[in-house]
């Protein structure tokens, strides 16, 4: 292949479009894919479930001005995410840029803004106005809490005779299937648990589902309706004997999820615990398997037992009467494990979580601790017990002190299986003096409480990251992204600075690509990938390795995800990055790019962070992205995707459907 591959349709003469990071009210990003204004296509992933979604774009970028208005007037719109999580909970802030023929800021301009579906709420700029303020900015807040259906919203602005458009895409809705991890005897019976989750995590109740299966075996009902809780159950009988595959959709067919039903005439299962079951430290749990042959118990066997995390009593066990063995496990310390019971011809393997539960001490980060006006700072609450476990399902309160009228995104957060709680802070419309932004974070019912500390500054540098219409294949085994990077202090260029750009994982994913029909006529006609599983990065504190207090959640001796993606120049632009560091041209403009393995595209995920210091005061500002795959990679099923095998980081199929191994 050519070292430039574009993209289709894009605005070929526009050098980027920007999506906006420091600037404009905004923070992190999250962005599936290389973008243009023009909807270019390119090569996306599905979202984090088992749901394969439309996989043609990773979203369309910031739009430039409207080809056909008559004015002379500019307008940009800009936005803090292309993706839109589903559900009460999920928004994106858009901003509409308008300048005249001479880049003039406009302001007091009325902006119109419109969505083609969703809910769109204008926000009153510093007049009290639905208009331009004193940066020529109009923002909208879109939202869809009444419609999780994954689908693509224009978002049209339109003032000063000029007018432009957004794509963003709503995404999240996902459905989870968990039933037998391992096979079942011939003409036995499995109970299959479906939940139904908005992209925002909340449970989607009262919807209906539709279950099939491949086989034609016997379902218990064809048509079920999620509770309360987002659940609902069904029941599949075996009555052709071989393997099956169960098929349960929703929401007007547009998620989906199978479930791989194994049947076997020789079977080992697990019947306690539940797969991916948290079992507390310092707890004594009970692991009991069952072992039948042409469907009937098999007393008197031995079954052995092994654990890759904590310890086992009473390996290894005889079956009973009824075919059943029994030992227990325990833990004292926190993270995924692998239990495998096996005989002589026999193998089944079930995933637990061994989970702290008594929290003894809280830790909150806030980055970047300095913003100006509108921006925002990511605040991330570590809990810990006593011996520096990572404490699971704990409720973390942040509570906000602050004069600026600055908000909180989240006041209640439970904390993952990194002991991991977030929010991010959205800075006000005034200044706050030096460190007079306190935020806490508290665990619930306790006193364990800590405070960070925040600086509001007008005078804080802003910088901006974006993307063109353009992915490059320097060689077969790379991607190389190229972005731009412009620093500016009040409206106006800065000039000479150095800026130090930086890269680290964030997120990883297992799953495998998918065979997808684009195009409605019942074929698959590209690859997507099919992101089944989803993991936090391990190395919390970003200096490449486990350190003390930090966990190897998959117990692989490493830090996963690897640092997979690197920062370089852009051939041919200037000035670029060297040694990760770019200096701004008279403009304020540098140029570099990411560069990434080809496997790992869709698989990983990882936050772009720059820092700059100006009169003493250091400026940093960040997004997250999803390095994806090249279009002419995955748009024709005819071609192998890259990582024709699944992710580098496994295949993520019950039993191991979950972050504790690498399978």
């Amino acid at each position: 292949m050519s070292e430039q591959l574009k993209l289709k349709n894009g605005f070929r003469n526009a050098l980027f479009q920007y999506v906006l990071i420091g600037l404009l009210s905004v923070g992190m990003l999250s962005l599936q894919g290389c973008f243009s204004g023009g909807g270019d296509e390119v090569a996306g992933a599905t979202g984090n479930s088992g749901t394969v979604g439309t996989g043609s774009t990773g979203g369309t970028g910031s739009s430039g001005p409207d080809i056909g208005a008559s004015s002379d007037a500019k307008m940009v719109l800009l936005t803090e995410s292309l993706q839109l999580p589903s559900g009460e909970s999920g928004s994106v802030r858009i901003t509409a840029n308008l300048k005249d023929a001479n880049n003039n800021l406009m302001t007091g301009e009325p902006v119109t803004f419109s969505a083609t579906s969703g809910s769109l709420q204008v926000l009153k700029n510093n007049q009290g106005q639905s208009a331009t303020d004193n940066l020529g900015n109009a923002v909208a807040v879109l939202s869809s809490p009444n419609n999780p259906i994954p689908r693509s919203i224009t978002v049209t602005a339109t003032g000063g005779g000029s007018s432009a458009s957004i794509n963003i895409d709503v995404t999240g809705t996902k459905l989870e299937v968990s039933g037998p991890a391992n096979a079942i005897a011939f003409g036995q019976s499995a109970s299959l648990t479906v939940k139904l989750k908005a992209g925002d995590g909340s449970v989607l109740q009262n919807k209906e589902l539709t279950v099939t299966s491949e086989k034609g075996n016997a379902l218990s009902a064809t048509k079920i309706t999620t509770n309360v809780q987002g659940e609902a159950s069904v029941t599949v009988t075996d009555s052709q004997g071989v393997n099956d595959k169960i098929t349960v959709s929703a929401l007007n067919g547009s998620v989906s999820q199978d479930f791989a039903l194994k049947v076997s005439a020789d079977s080992i299962k697990f019947n306690v615990p539940d797969s991916n079951a948290e079992i507390p430290l310092g707890t004594q749990q009970n692991v009991e398997v069952e072992l039948r042959k042409n469907g009937q118990p098999v007393a008197g066997k031995d079954v052995n037992f092994s654990i890759t995390r904590g310890s086992l009593v009473n390996t290894p066990a005889t079956t009973n009467a009824s075919g059943i063995a029994t030992v227990t496990v325990q833990s004292d310390n926190a993270g995924g494990a692998t239990i495998t019971a096996s005989t002589d011809k026999e193998e089944a393997t079930l995933g637990v979580e061994f989970i702290a539960t008594t929290p003894a001490a809280i830790n909150l980060e806030a980055a970047p601790k300095r913003v100006s006006l509108g921006q925002t700072s990511t605040l991330t609450a570590t809990v810990k017990d006593a011996t520096q476990n990572l404490v699971k399902n704990k409720k973390v309160l942040f509570n906000l002190s602050d004069i600026t009228g600055g908000s909180l995104s989240k006041g209640e957060v439970i904390t993952n299986s990194l002991g991991q709680a977030s929010s991010v802070y959205i800075a006000g419309s005034q200044a706050s003096g030096e460190g007079q932004v306190k935020i806490t974070a508290k665990v619930n019912g306790t006193a364990i409480s800590k405070e960070a500390a925040l600086t509001v500054d007008p005078q804080n540098v802003r910088i901006i990251f974006g993307t063109g219409n353009e992915m490059f294949e320097p060689n077969s085994a790379q991607y190389r992204i190229p972005y731009v990077i412009q620093v500016s202090d009040d409206g106006g260029p800065v000039a000479g600075v150095d800026v130090d750009v930086s890269v680290f994982p964030t997120e990883y994913y297992k799953g495998a690509y998918v065979g997808f029909d684009s195009d409605g006529d019942q074929k698959p006609d590209k690859w997507v990938a099919n992101q089944t599983v989803t993991c936090s990065a391990e190395d919390t504190d970003r200096n490449g390795i486990i350190n003390d207090g930090e966990t190897d959640f998959n117990g692989d001796g490493s830090a996963t995800p690897p640092a997979v993606v690197s920062v370089g120049p852009s051939p041919g632009q200037s000035p670029t990055v060297s040694n990760s560091t770019v200096t701004t041209d008279a403009n304020g403009f540098g140029y570099f790019s990411l560069y990434y393995p080809q496997e790992f595209a869709n698989w990983v995920k990882v936050e772009l962070v720059a820092q700059t210091t100006q009169a003493g005061r250091e400026s940093s500002f960040s997004l997250r992205t999803i390095p994806i795959a090249i279009a002419s990679d995955v748009n024709d099923i005819k071609i192998s995707p890259p990582a024709p095998n699944g992710s580098p980081f496994g295949l993520g199929v019950a039993p191991n459907n979950n972050c504790g191994n690498t399978l």
